[in-house]
């Protein structure tokens, strides 16, 4: 069975032919032909133009002109693996995963921020998500029929997260930024969900439709309390997490 078929239930609609495709759109906007256009074999996705100067710079990665202005996509020479920055938001983050995928990468890891739900979960506190809950739209374009989305990369990765003493856990998705409301936080931790995002159920839907990898490495940037919001993004805890989890996609996840 399929990784797609086994995380995602498909109907006839979810099957049928779109009019237009990745490939059409991306040879539209660049004026490349597809051949001029492949990509490497793992993508590594960031939301913040600091973590994505970051991964460049330590890696020596250079910007990869067929696909510029459309998409800025920095690749190391002689590796197997790119860096590319999404906007924020599930529907931002799938066109540019179908897109990837669609020249021919086959592994993707996003990095971004998340807010928590939990009192063991800290800002600073690297985060990885074997599932999502989804509370946005986009994960119903990509056949996902149940609650709960789930990485099909994750079970390979639990040596690395336990030598890291990383946490893992189930995120909730919404598309709602600003309607995190006291009973929302309330049902959705009590589903089980320990931090809340933006992106990573649209991601896993897209990545289990199209049959390819998908994990995404989460930093906590905020907690969310039925007393209040609590940001933490310039706190030295939280910049330290961070700094640490982009050293560590470096060192582990480069091809």
């Amino acid at each position: 069975m399929k990784s797609s078929e086994k995380y995602s239930q498909k109907s006839s609609d979810d099957l049928e032919k779109p009019v237009f495709n990745p490939r059409d759109l991306v040879g539209a906007l660049t004026l490349k032909p597809p051949e001029e256009l492949l990509l490497k074999k793992r993508a590594i996705i960031t939301f913040d133009k600091k973590s994505l100067e970051f991964l460049k710079e330590k890696s020596g990665a250079t910007l990869n002109p067929n696909w510029y202005p459309y998409r800025k996509i920095y690749e190391i020479h002689g590796r197997e693996t790119i860096f590319v920055r999404s906007f924020p938001s599930g529907p931002c983050l799938a066109q540019l995963t179908e897109e990837v995928v669609q020249f021919g990468t086959k592994e993707i890891l996003i990095f971004g921020f998340c807010g928590s739900l939990v009192e063991w979960i800290s800002i600073g506190d690297i985060v990885i998500a074997k599932g999502a809950i989804c509370d946005e739209g986009t994960s119903r374009h990509y056949g996902v029929k149940e609650e709960v989305v789930s990485s099909t990369w994750f079970e390979n990765l639990k040596p690395l997260i336990e030598r890291e003493g990383i946490s893992s856990c189930l995120v909730w998705t919404t598309d709602g930024l600003y309607r995190e409301t006291k009973g929302k936080i309330e049902q959705f931790r009590s589903k089980g969900a320990h931090v809340v995002d933006m992106e990573v159920a649209s991601f896993y839907a897209v990545c289990n439709f199209l049959g390819v990898d998908g994990i995404a490495f989460l930093v906590v940037s905020d907690i969310l309390k039925n007393s209040g919001w609590i940001p933490g993004f310039y706190l030295k805890e939280f910049l330290q997490g961070k700094e640490r989890a982009l050293r560590l996609i470096l060192e582990n996840f480069v091809l």
